[in-house]
């Protein structure tokens, strides 16, 4: 049985996903280490405000992971590049 590969649309999809999630990993465990060695443990407020960081986060990192986005389904032509030139021309 041979796997049906994935769609360029379905790839961009999970890469936009994916890039805010580790975006999102790498802020919480950096928030997390930050709070553990400046007060030695991570309280409810610090959590609170961990978790807000990280939905703001999410909103900001959106572009990024946007742009990310549109460049896997619009990738840059250079005449070096013929991964997508039709050579049938």
């Amino acid at each position: 049985m041979s796997k049906k590969p994935m769609s360029r649309k379905l790839k961009a999809i999970f890469k936009f996903f994916a890039a805010i999630l580790v975006i999102n990993v790498i802020v919480g465990v950096a928030g997390i280490a930050f709070m553990m060695l400046y007060y030695g443990e991570v309280d409810g407020q610090g959590q609170a405000a961990l978790v807000t960081f990280m939905i703001l986060n999410t909103i900001f990192a959106s572009p990024v992971a946007l742009y990310l986005y549109w460049w896997e389904l619009h990738p840059v032509q250079t005449p070096e590049s013929d991964q997508y030139n039709d050579h049938r021309q």
